[in-house]
């Protein structure tokens, strides 16, 4: 019983150091998924932004701002993009507890 006390010892550390990673790794992932939100936030802001001014005339005939909104749009895209594959490895983190 003596000889299991150090491979119990040891097998309980590399689960604390494993557990340990584990947690270090989910709150980057958090802090990713968070930072993507804020993107995402004011990208949808900043579209907004723009299609109030698309509405007006002055604003619907200006060719920079369909380009602006266009833009915009695609890094909406990207962004939306990034969001969901960081909340999939979020998931997958937390079932893997």
């Amino acid at each position: 019983v003596a000889k299991d006390a150090p491979k119990q010892q040891s097998d309980n550390r590399l689960s604390y150091e494993a557990e340990k990673q584990l947690m270090k790794q989910r709150r980057k992932v958090e802090r990713r998924v968070e930072e993507n939100e804020r993107a995402v936030n004011e990208l949808e802001s900043a579209i907004a932004a723009i299609e109030a001014i698309m509405s007006t005339p002055e604003g619907g005939a200006d060719a920079a701002n369909y380009e602006r909104y266009a833009s915009l749009k695609k890094q909406l895209n990207e962004a939306m993009n990034e969001w969901e594959a960081s909340m999939e490895e979020l998931e997958s983190l937390e079932t893997n507890k």
